[in-house]
């Protein structure tokens, strides 16, 4: 839908990298105050003009969507907006109702080539998965006996999703407060969805694994030596051309699984960020075809993803539909009012809570690629 300005939310991304708090703060004020005026410019419109919400992307609010944003508004005006915030989450018809984060989901995916990718998986307020754990071997022939049913059932693994909080911050100015449910409705989704945008990139890119999912560039086999919840970076390949020899032996040691078995690889994904791309990746592969024309071309089926959260000199390529990540809202409370911040004249702070996990299938399903010195 058409909120916010891109310009900004890029900004926000790379104030994130910098671990700048004033940074970090300006920039998302920035990126939240074009939000405000977008909805607001949108809202003088439709006085007039009925059919501009539509257009523009405003979802008509389900029943439950208009009772939650009534309470929700209620709370959020309040004289003690903390005290009406503990009983909104105590009220088990204030939960915020599914619909909205499935649509925040759906929006994400749609939106973010990596997210779109890998096996992304929204429940609502789930918070455990029964995943097949891509290690094992899951069948077998033979008398069924108590030994070939335990490795069976061992081949199952439950995914706990509570175990990381991803937890989001939204200013909202009371005067949203007063357009009306579709506008509150938009501010918060977009808040959301470029909020969890952010930080899933950078988790499945990097993350440590410590109170977060872990990332595609870290070793997460069973032998990975865990320091403090952290799981090590992997050692870079270096390599300098892409051409069949190279590319097939990386992707060599992705056919085969960490513990042995042959794995069959129909294309890969190749992430890596804008200004290696341009600068390294795109010369290494374009080539003259005989029309005369400039094409890419790599040896084996490739989709190129561009990445920010990539780190300069390198590249992953990885199977991204063997990484898990699920995600899933907070059961006793997806919005909180917070008092962690002192507040301004008219604006209120609040936090919105999700929980999430991540991994990939196992330690080769992700190769990291030192390109400093690619040709």
């Amino acid at each position: 839908m058409r909120l916010g300005n891109n310009n900004y939310a890029k900004e926000l991304q790379i104030a994130l990298q910098s671990n700048n708090d004033v940074e970090i703060q300006q920039a998302w004020n920035n990126f939240s105050d074009s939000i405000v005026a977008e909805i607001k410019a949108d809202y003088m419109e439709s006085v007039n003009d009925k059919n501009v919400l539509a257009q523009r992307g405003y979802r008509t609010l389900t029943n439950a969507e208009e009772k939650f944003y009534d309470i929700f508004v209620q709370s959020a005006k309040s004289r003690d907006p903390q005290q009406a915030f503990i009983e909104l989450t105590n009220n088990e018809k204030a939960l915020m109702p599914e619909t909205i984060i499935e649509d925040v989901f759906k929006g994400l995916v749609e939106e973010h080539a990596i997210l779109s990718k890998v096996n992304f998986v929204s429940a609502s307020y789930l918070t455990t998965w029964i995943l097949n754990d891509a290690n094992k071997q899951t069948a077998v022939w033979g008398q069924v006996t108590s030994q070939i049913a335990q490795e069976v059932m061992g081949a199952f693994k439950v995914v706990d999703i509570k175990q990381n909080k991803l937890t989001a911050y939204a200013q909202i100015p009371l005067d949203i407060l007063n357009l009306g449910k579709s506008f509150i409705d938009a501010y918060i989704r977009r808040i959301l969805a470029e909020s969890i945008a952010v930080a899933l990139e950078r988790a499945i890119i990097n993350g440590a694994g410590k109170n977060m999912p872990i990332g595609l560039m870290r070793e997460c086999g069973e032998d990975a030596s865990v320091v403090g919840g952290e799981y090590p970076a992997k050692e870079a390949q270096a390599i300098t051309a892409l051409d069949p020899a190279t590319y097939g032996q990386i992707l060599g040691q992705m056919a085969v699984t960490e513990d042995g078995h042959n794995r069959k690889i129909n294309n890969v994904a190749m992430i890596v960020n804008n200004v290696d791309y341009f600068q390294k990746v795109m010369p290494a592969i374009t080539k003259v075809n005989a029309n005369g024309q400039y094409v890419e071309a790599l040896p084996f089926p490739t989709d190129i993803i561009i990445s920010n959260e990539v780190p300069s000199g390198k590249a992953i390529v990885a199977l991204l539909d063997e990484y898990f990540m699920g995600v899933t809202g907070a059961k006793e409370g997806t919005i909180e009012f917070s008092d962690e911040y002192k507040f301004l004249e008219d604006i209120r702070t609040f936090k919105v809570k999700m929980h999430a996990t991540g991994k990939p299938a196992d330690n080769t399903c992700a190769m990291v690629l030192d390109i400093t010195n690619l040709k």
